[in-house]
């Protein structure tokens, strides 16, 4: 199966299958994307969300603000947006969502558009609201909720937790006891780290911050690490629970597994950079496309008149390449460049330069800090590795094999100004050295 399609079946699948609520919104706000994660937190059909704008599910008094971090991240080096808001729905009560957005570029096409994590917060929020009732009564709410809830006191033991979290912090606790032990937040159960797999303080932890600070935190993500290795993703919200004196008596955690919600924004990135990869490769020759030798030319270019340091652009074309079209076919034509490519790659490596094909039969070489000296013998060099081929061409009006037109142009000085005047310059050396004869080398002299 080829590369790309079982990438693109990746992707639609994580996509699909994402228990996040996930949505791709074109840069005018219109949706192009939705999974059922996402109509289900919005409780509406797919065929209706796709035929409306995204900011009109979102409740009234925060489409200012979305629209907002819509405009920073399309104006500003963010690489991501989180919020908390409400939607705007049919039913009377709230509807609390975290949103996480990110801005997108499709290289290849050109086009921006924006990709938006949906986490339901209605039922955290609701915990959350009713933080200071007795103990009783949160016990009979925090058993049924989606969440794991543990609740800990002024030192740090574990009092009580629900099912799901003891699921996902790999423990069993009876009544706050494993094994005749009182359990605490930083137990040798398990491992705190942060996602970069840093360990995490005790005073880094969600409980420490909470009775520090006596104000809730949210959203803290961090890594617990089983006694078998096995890693858990978690993202922890926390408030402090008061008596009827207004004094502190202990901290109330509630605890997401975000594992599958990491592993999905892991896949999207990484198809991304595949994505991203793809576009810069020529499809034929494998090495860098016109777009790379584009970018990589002006990088190089800005580098040099920062450093004040020489740079070299090489130009150069396979004479009459298409009478061997003509003569051998398309295929074998194919077959030609890539054994070029691959021959003149070897020698530009060894200088440690950049090549690319810039389309048909003509190839760019880029050498930042070599002479003029250098940077012919390097030209010289590359016309002799693909005479060496021998690939035999009878309709050449050169030679009986394939050969190469070479054209050399230097920046040393300030007459080139701009990297495009450096590519004229590559350029009429090249058709100079056609001109004269072929197979042969020319440098541009100003």
């Amino acid at each position: 199966m080829d590369a790309s399609i079982q990438d693109d079946r990746m992707f639609e699948q994580a996509f699909r299958y994402s228990t996040i609520g996930l949505v791709i919104v074109d840069i005018d706000g219109t949706y192009l994307k939705v999974n059922e994660a996402y109509c289900q937190i919005t409780n509406r059909q797919e065929e209706s969300i796709l035929s409306q704008i995204f900011i009109d599910h979102i409740h009234p008094l925060y489409r200012n603000e979305v629209a907002d971090s819509f405009h920073t991240l399309l104006h500003e080096e963010k690489r991501s947006v989180n919020q908390e808001v409400m939607l705007d729905t049919v039913s009377e009560s709230d509807s609390w969502v975290e949103l996480s957005i990110s801005l997108i570029r499709d290289d290849e096409a050109g086009r921006l558009y924006y990709l938006i994590q949906v986490q339901d917060l209605t039922i955290q929020r609701t915990i959350s609201s009713k933080l200071k009732v007795s103990e009783a009564k949160l016990n009979q709410v925090i058993e049924t909720v989606p969440s794991g809830l543990v609740m800990m006191d002024q030192t740090g033991i574990i009092i009580f937790a629900n099912q799901l979290a003891e699921e996902i912090l790999k423990v069993r606790l009876d009544g706050g006891v494993r094994d005749g032990v009182r359990s605490s937040y930083n137990a040798p159960e398990w491992k705190n780290r942060h996602l970069d797999g840093r360990p995490m303080t005790d005073e880094e932890l969600p409980f420490s911050v909470v009775m520090r600070t006596r104000q809730p935190v949210f959203g803290i993500e961090h890594m617990i690490e089983g006694e078998g290795g096995e890693k858990t993703l978690i993202s922890v919200n926390a408030a402090p629970l008061y008596d009827e004196f207004d004094q502190i008596t202990g901290v109330l955690c509630s605890i997401t597994d975000i594992t599958a919600q990491k592993i999905t924004e892991q896949q999207l990135l990484e198809a991304n950079l595949l994505f991203k990869r793809k576009s810069e490769i020529d499809g034929l020759t494998g090495i860098p496309n016109r777009r790379s030798f584009d970018k990589t030319l002006q990088a190089e270019w800005d580098e040099s008149e920062r450093a004040g340091s020489l740079l070299t652009l090489i130009m150069l074309d396979l004479d009459s390449f298409k009478h061997f079209n003509d003569t051998y076919g398309h295929q074998k034509g194919d077959d030609c460049l890539r054994k070029v490519a691959v021959a003149i790659d070897r020698v530009v490596q060894d200088h440690k330069g950049f090549l690319a094909r810039y389309g048909g039969e003509e190839f760019t070489v880029i050498k930042r800090g070599a002479s003029l000296e250098e940077s012919r013998y390097l030209a010289e060099e590359i016309k002799e590795v693909v005479y060496q081929l021998q690939i035999p061409h009878q309709t050449s009006v050169i030679d009986n094999v394939v050969t190469v037109s070479v054209g050399v142009a230097v920046k040393q000085n300030e007459h080139c100004r701009d990297s495009k005047m450096l590519f004229d310059w590559a350029d009429q050396a090249m058709y100079q050295a056609k001109k004269k004869g072929r197979n042969q080398v020319l440098v541009y002299n100003k």
